[in-house]
C-alpha cells in the first residue's frame, strides 16, 4: 500500500519542497538569530519535520491506512473532479457532503472519496482543506505533510513567542512545553483534524492574547482570527467552546482591570460570572431525564456511543479504558467528572503504555504526574492565587480543566485519547512550570523581570518582536 504514495515524482515534490521550507526557515533565522529565543526556532522546524515524517511511516508501513491516507484519497479526488469539473469541485467545496451527490458527481474518472470520510462532515472537510495542499505539491502525500508541518511550527513558534513575552517560566521550559513535547509534534504534524485543530488553537490565542495585551490588532491578523475560529468550529466545534470561555474570562478580567479594579474585586467578579453560569446551566438541564439531555447535545451524544461501544465490545482488548458505568444525566457526570479530567489530562500510565505507540505519552503522563505532585505539596494556594490573577494562565486553568473532562469522556481508547489530548499538554505543562519562586517571594525580582505584583507583563521585551 505504501509503495503508491512513494512514488519516484512523489519523493521528487517531497524534496522540492522541504527544500523551499527550509530556505524560508533558515532565512527567518538569518534575520532573527540576533535574538537570543530564535536558538531554539530551526530545531522546532527540523523536529516538527522528523514527526511528521515518523507520523506518515508509522500509518504507512505499520497501520497500513488509517485516517490520515483516507483524508489525502479524498483531497486526490476532489483534485480529480477540479480537472474534470472546476463547478462540481467548487460546489463540493462550500457545501456539506451530501451522499445524493455522491454517485452523480464522482465517476470511475475523477475516482470515489472513502465512504466512510464523505459521511463524515468534520473529516471531509480535512480533505476539502488537504485538497487546496495537494494541488500545490503535485498530489504528493509526503510533500503534502511536510507544508502541515512546516505550519504547525509557525503556529506553535507564534505561541511560543507569546508566552515567552509573559516570562512566566524559564525560557527552556516554555520551549519544551509549546515546541518540543513529543507527543504533541507526533500528532498534530501530520494530516489529521488534530493537526489543524492545534494549528487553529495556536493562531487563536496568540492573535487573542495579542489583542487583549496591546489594546489593537491589524486587520489581517483579525481575519487571520477569524479564520481560526470558521476552522475549529467545522473540525472539532466543541474545542472552538472551549476556548472560548476562558477567552471571555481573560476579556472581562482585562476590561475591569483597565477601569481600575484591583486583582481582588477583578476575582470577584469573576468568579459570580463562572458560578452564574453553571447556576444558570445546573437549573436549565437538571430536570432533564438522560434521554433528554442526549436528545439534547450532539457532544454527549457522542461520549454515549463511545462508551456504549466500548463497554460492550471486548475486541479492543487492554487498548481501552473504563470510567465506571456514566450516567448521562447532570448528576452523573458531576460524579465522573473527576475521574474524566484526571483521565484526559494524565493517562495512559506508564503501565498502561506498553505498546510502542504509547510509550512516549506514558513517560510524558510521567513528567506530568511529577509536576502535579510538586505543585499540591507545594503551597497550592498561593500558586493558585497567583493563577487566578494572571489572565493568561487563568486561561489555560479553564482551558485544561474543560478540555480534559471532554477528552476524557469521550475518547474510550488509549490509542484515540493521547490525540484528543495532545493540543492540552503545552498549556498544562506551562501550568506545572510556572516559576513561582521567583514571583511570590522576592517583590524585586518581580519588577527586575519587568512584571506586576500579580505577574502580569509591563512592557514587552523587545527582543521578542518579530520582524
Amino acid at each position: 500500500m505504501a509503495s503508491q504514495y512513494l512514488s519516484l515524482f512523489d519523493i521528487i515534490s517531497t524534496i522540492f519542497w522541504m527544500g523551499i521550507l527550509l530556505f524560508i526557515a533558515h532565512f527567518q533565522y538569518l534575520q532573527n538569530k540576533h535574538k537570543e529565543h530564535y536558538k531554539y526556532f530551526l530545531f522546532n522546524v527540523y523536529g516538527k519535520f522528523f514527526f511528521a515524517m515518523a507520523f506518515s511511516a508509522f500509518y504507512l508501513f505499520i497501520v497500513g491506512g488509517g485516517d490520515t491516507v483516507a483524508y489525502f484519497d479524498g483531497a486526490s479526488v476532489l483534485n480529480n473532479l477540479f480537472v474534470q469539473s472546476p463547478t462540481a469541485y467548487l460546489d463540493e467545496l462550500f457545501h456539506p457532503p451530501d451522499m445524493n451527490h455522491y454517485w452523480n458527481v464522482y465517476n470511475v474518472d475523477t475516482g470515489y472519496p472513502p465512504g466512510w470520510i464523505y459521511r463524515e462532515p468534520e473529516g471531509f472537510f480535512i480533505s476539502k482543506l488537504i485538497s487546496l495542499f495537494s494541488f500545490l505539491t503535485f498530489k504528493s502525500y509526503l510533500a503534502s505533510t511536510l507544508v502541515i508541518a512546516f505550519m504547525a511550527a509557525h503556529a506553535s513558534w507564534k505561541l511560543f513567542t507569546l508566552i515567552l513575552e509573559f516570562n512566566l517560566a524559564k525560557p527552556i521550559y516554555i520551549a519544551l512545553a509549546v515546541l518540543f513535547l513529543p507527543s504533541v509534534n507526533f500528532w498534530c504534524t501530520g494530516i489529521s483534524k488534530d493537526s489543524f485543530v492545534y494549528i487553529g488553537l495556536c493562531y487563536m490565542i496568540y492573535y487573542g492574547f495579542k489583542y487583549l495585551h496591546h489594546g489593537k490588532i491589524k486587520l489581517m491578523e483579525f481575519l487571520a482570527f477569524l479564520f481560526c475560529v470558521w476552522l475549529i468550529y467545522h473540525i472539532r466545534s466543541v474545542v472552538l467552546f472551549v476556548v472560548i470561555i476562558p477567552f471571555m474570562l481573560a476579556l472581562i478580567s482585562r476590561a475591569l482591570k483597565r477601569w481600575g479594579l484591583q486583582n481582588f474585586a477583578v476575582g470577584a467578579i469573576r468568579t459570580v460570572f463562572l458560578l452564574g453560569s453553571f447556576s444558570a446551566v445546573i437549573l436549565s438541564q437538571a430536570a432533564k431525564s438522560e434521554e433528554e439531555l442526549l436528545s439534547s447535545n450532539a457532544f454527549l451524544q457522542e461520549a454515549a456511543v463511545t462508551q456504549n461501544d466500548f463497554a460492550q465490545n471486548e475486541s479492543y482488548g487492554d487498548s481501552r479504558y473504563d470510567l465506571g458505568a456514566v450516567e448521562f444525566t447532570l448528576e452523573g457526570l458531576v460524579r465522573v467528572a473527576p475521574l474524566a479530567i484526571f483521565t484526559g489530562a494524565f493517562r495512559p500510565m506508564m503501565w498502561e503504555a506498553l505498546s510502542p505507540n504509547l510509550i512516549l505519552n506514558g513517560l510524558e503522563s510521567l513528567l506530568l504526574l511529577y509536576g502535579l505532585i510538586r505543585f499540591v505539596f507545594q503551597r497550592p494556594v498561593a500558586k493558585y492565587g497567583f493563577i487566578r490573577n494572571n489572565e493568561f494562565l487563568y486561561f489555560c486553568l479553564i482551558l485544561v480543566f474543560f478540555l480534559s473532562f471532554i477528552t476524557g469522556l469521550t475518547s474510550g481508547l488509549y490509542g484515540v485519547l493521547v490525540r484528543l489530548r495532545a493540543p492540552l499538554l503545552p498549556f498544562l505543562f506551562i501550568l506545572l512550570n510556572v516559576d513561582f519562586k521567583s514571583f511570590g517571594l522576592l517583590e524585586t525580582k518581580k519588577k527586575k523581570r519587568g512584571l506586576s505584583s500579580d505577574g502580569t507583563r509591563i512592557i514587552p521585551h523587545e527582543s521578542l518582536q518579530e520582524n
